[in-house]
């Protein structure tokens, strides 16, 4: 059995933060969204991983809250959606954007904003326009959003954050440009209010290891990082070896390639 279908179906809920309620029963409320079930994603586009709480309004004018993961943003025409992981319906749903309401931080409870001009950060002009892109070229950010899901969710596995795993990232950012001799000095606390957010999917994991193998730097980054996560708290989780023994399998079967 491959690394992949392994870790189909799996992903890291979020811990919501206590202010917000969240309908997880999806009682009396159609929410009409496109189900994209069988899509995938092959590259780690500027929103993923990014977990956020959304009350959303279907065609009814009925309203209900949801934790989503989002995957990346879509444009059909003149409207835009959000192909995310509905942690409610356990499913890939559509969300579209003119039915959000807004938009809160699933750790604080704080309200982002209004959907349109969040989610507008994170289109490809967007970030070009924004400090989100780090002063870095759109290979290099793609880079780091991988190697950020790809630890997160190693952090996240055992259902917990822990400060001493974050560390590790704060850490990780530096070795990060030194090691791709890149210009300037990384925006360590914006970067890592953008990695507290992320609650990444399998498959966004899955796609964001793949990036990361391509490069025998960024591999090495990764593994490096993933022990040190795992070490972090001074306790190692099932969960937590589990999948770290699943990334040293994949990266020992993909040496050379």
């Amino acid at each position: 059995m491959s690394i992949w279908q392994e870790i189909v179906g799996k992903f890291v809920r979020p811990t919501v933060h206590p202010s917000r309620t969240v309908d997880f029963q999806l009682v009396a409320f159609d929410d009409d969204d496109s189900d994209f079930s069988g899509s995938s994603i092959d590259s780690v586009e500027p929103i993923a991983g990014l977990a956020v709480v959304i009350e959303y309004g279907n065609a009814k004018g009925e309203k209900a809250t949801r934790l989503i993961t989002c995957r990346r943003l879509d444009v059909h025409g003149e409207l835009r959606y959000i192909s995310a992981f509905c942690h409610s319906r356990e499913a890939l749903r559509k969300f579209r954007v003119d039915r959000i309401s807004e938009v809160f931080d699933h750790q604080s409870g704080e309200s982002l904003g209004n959907a349109f001009s969040f989610f507008e950060k994170f289109s490809p002009d967007g970030i070009e326009r924004s400090p989100m892109g780090f002063g870095l070229s759109v290979k290099r950010r793609a880079d780091l959003m991988a190697l950020l899901n790809a630890l997160v969710f190693v952090a996240r596995c055992d259902q917990e954050y822990h400060p001493l795993e974050r560390s590790v990232l704060d850490k990780l950012l530096t070795r990060f440009w030194l090691r791709l001799e890149l210009s300037g000095e990384p925006d360590e606390a914006a970067i890592l209010r953008l990695a507290d957010r992320l609650a990444p999917d399998a498959e966004t994991f899955w796609v964001s290891i793949q990036r990361l193998a391509a490069d025998q730097r960024l591999a090495k980054i990764l593994l490096e990082g993933a022990k040190e996560v795992i070490a972090a708290d001074g306790m190692m989780t099932k969960e937590e070896f589990y999948w770290g023994s699943k990334l040293d399998q994949f990266f020992r079967e993909n040496a050379g390639n």
